[in-house]
């Protein structure tokens, strides 16, 4: 079978959802420790509700990963615990010769190739898989450039090109809130971030969610005046703070609303 997580039909689809769920991560992390009942599940679990916090457990005990146990009680007493299940395959981590993330790859991997045999009724359950931590996945550090370097690499760029990049540089943000600051965001001394891009898709939102006031830097000042000379001459109307000049990325259109094109072409059209 090709797996293709783009395809709706593909089994790694099911171990997408199961992965990006927070709070699938939320209830096996709860349950780590011992067995609880709904109501501690609720109550550790923070903005959960009744309704999600049992359709997740539900999925969970159908995945093999959460053991649920009724006992006849008046009123009736319901216990959710972890399956044993994934305990043994803790050992597999220690066969796979890579190093964190990758054995999170194979780990995922096999977990794919499970569901695909449980869904066809080649096992009878699946088993629970070991936690975010027994992958001892080590976060590298990020090494920076000296300045000397910085700058050298950044005045290679065009000229044109630099106001963007030495704004990056100046108040350490994002690349997608850079490209989504507006004119309208700069008070002549602040930038209020709040916007950003995903997947070429504008938004109203940072990445966090959050609303940034950054102190313009006054190294950057100059390129300010560079970036509007440079909208000016290429007769580029917009309301976004940068902008690439006309003609870039092999004559392809880089405004995505008409009144951001350059004035120059939308006046030859309409003539």
């Amino acid at each position: 079978m090709q797996w293709d997580v783009y395809n709706e039909r593909c089994p790694t689809r099911i171990l997408l959802d199961r992965v990006a769920d927070k709070w699938t991560v939320l209830v096996v992390g709860a349950l780590e420790e011992k067995t609880k009942r709904f109501g501690q599940l609720r109550r550790e679990i923070g903005g959960v509700s009744q309704k999600m916090l049992t359709q997740t457990l539900r999925q969970l005990e159908r995945d093999g990963v959460v053991c649920r146990r009724v006992y006849a009680s008046v009123p009736p007493k319901v216990e959710y615990s972890l399956t044993e299940l994934g305990l043994s395959l803790v050992p597999v981590l220690a066969t796979v010769k890579r190093e964190g993330k990758g054995k999170k790859n194979v780990m995922y991997c096999l977990h794919t190739c499970l569901d695909h045999a449980w869904r066809s009724g080649r096992i009878p359950a699946m088993p629970a898989f070991p936690k975010e931590k027994d992958y001892q996945i080590v976060q590298s550090v990020i090494q920076w450039l000296p300045e000397e370097r910085q700058r050298k690499v950044i005045e290679a760029i065009p000229i044109e090109h630099q106001p963007i990049f030495w704004w990056l540089k100046y108040h350490l943000r994002r690349p997608a809130e850079a490209m989504a600051l507006r004119k309208e965001d700069f008070d002549g001394g602040m930038f209020t971030v709040h916007r950003g891009f995903s997947a070429k898709v504008p938004l109203d939102r940072t990445k966090t969610g959050e609303i940034h006031a950054v102190p313009m830097v006054s190294d950057f000042e100059p390129f300010i005046e560079i970036e509007e000379q440079k909208q000016k001459a290429n007769g580029i109307i917009s309301h976004y703070f940068f902008r690439a000049s006309q003609g870039e990325a092999g004559g392809q259109a880089l405004y995505p609303q008409d009144h951001e094109r350059p004035l120059e072409s939308r006046l030859r059209e309409s003539g």
